[in-house]
């Protein structure tokens, strides 16, 4: 399926020889700065939703608090929230490459709001996507995640860092009591394991400005610091499974259907929006 009728996003030759080999790729300006501002616009209302929501259905809406445990700074379900999220979790620009990796049955895992905001903020430690998704059912690695950059990205705000090949390890045992201080338990890789590792992979900050995205494996090894600058960095997460990989507690999603270019921008809020099930509707 050509989920667009005037370019193709698949990943080009060079781009699928990093994917295998690096576990990442990189695409600059893949969003307007006009859609990174309308998606801005609705950033603090999905936020607010989801928070809403999470307390009627913790299946669909989940939050995390930020470091001093006051406020959140992650927000997920944003791929139903009535706002221009939903057309950027099913633009062909981020659809194309995840059916052209799994196939066209994938459904939207979850899709993440993050705010780390300045001089605050969760810093994630060295992790593996899988390391949570396993335990949540999923019993096969075929899993793709896009992060979309909402503001600029850098070591001092608490960039994402990677392990380039680290996916080709596998699956690594991870642990589960990792405490950001605001009463988030991590799933993180123990510290014997990273000193094996990064005596033979360097880790490689991603920097990056609005609008440009990271897609990567969900077995490669990466991590954020916390925002030690005067500057908030906003981002959002797609996370796509196939569908004979979901576990039981996503039995009954949607699988995902692609929208077009344009939808972002002509992506009309819905005002009267209240918490539901999961549709495949790629706008409205």
């Amino acid at each position: 399926m050509k989920t667009s009728t005037t370019r193709d996003f698949r990943f080009t030759p060079a781009e699928l020889t990093q994917w295998k080999e690096e576990g990442f790729v990189v695409r600059k300006s893949v969003f307007s700065t006009q859609e990174v501002d309308r998606l801005l616009q609705d950033g603090e209302l999905a936020a607010k939703r989801c928070k809403e929501a999470s307390a009627i259905d913790q299946k669909q809406y989940f939050m995390y608090n930020n470091a001093s445990g006051q406020t959140m700074s992650i927000y997920a379900g944003l791929d139903h929230t009535g706002t221009a999220f939903e057309a950027m979790c099913r633009d062909p620009r981020i659809i194309d490459p995840a059916f052209q990796l799994f196939g066209e049955q994938q459904y939207i895992h979850h899709c993440k709001f993050m705010n780390k905001k300045a001089f605050d903020g969760i810093a994630w430690l060295w992790h593996q996507d899988y390391g949570y998704w396993q335990g949540m059912g999923s019993v096969k690695p075929d899993m793709f995640s896009v992060m979309v950059f909402l503001d600029h990205a850098v070591p001092e705000n608490g960039c994402l860092t990677v392990l380039p090949g680290s996916h080709k390890l596998g699956r690594l045992p991870h642990r589960e009591d990792g405490d950001t201080g605001g009463g988030l338990t991590m799933t993180f890789l123990s510290n014997s394991t990273m000193k094996e590792v990064c005596a033979r992979i360097k880790p490689l900050p991603i920097t990056c400005a609005p609008g440009d995205c990271i897609f990567f494996d969900c077995n490669l090894m990466h991590s954020s610091g916390h925002n030690l600058s005067p500057y908030d960095r906003r981002a959002s997460i797609v996370a796509y499974n196939t569908d004979e990989n979901r576990p039981g507690v996503h039995k009954g999603w949607p699988l995902v259907r692609p929208g077009r270019v344009e939808d972002i921008l002509n992506f009309q809020t819905d005002q009267n929006w209240t918490p539901g099930p999961r549709t495949s509707t790629p706008g409205r």
